[in-house]
Order: structure tokens, then sequence, then C-alpha cells
């Protein structure tokens, strides 16, 4: 009973980890993205 209540444990844990890594990263590429996004409009725009 109490190794499966761990491992139930160490499986939300690296769950969690994931969730919270793909988040980070989610928000990286939101700063990252969204501001060259904008700046190759302009760009594309004084372009046309």
């Amino acid at each position: 009973m109490r190794t499966s209540i761990v491992a139930v444990r160490e499986t939300g844990v690296s769950v969690g980890a994931l969730a919270f890594s793909f988040f980070t990263l989610m928000m990286i590429n939101a700063i990252i993205i969204l501001p060259a996004g904008l700046i190759l409009q302009d760009f594309l725009r004084a372009i046309i």
C-alpha cells in the first residue's frame, strides 16, 4: 500500500515538473517570439 502511494506521489511530482517546464518554455517563447513577430511585421510593412 505504501509503495503505491509513493509511486503516485513520484508520478505527480514528475507530471508537475513537466507541466512547469512546459509552461516556462511557453513563457520564454511568448517573451521572445511576440516582439520578434512585431518587428517582423514592421519590417515587412516598411518593405511593402
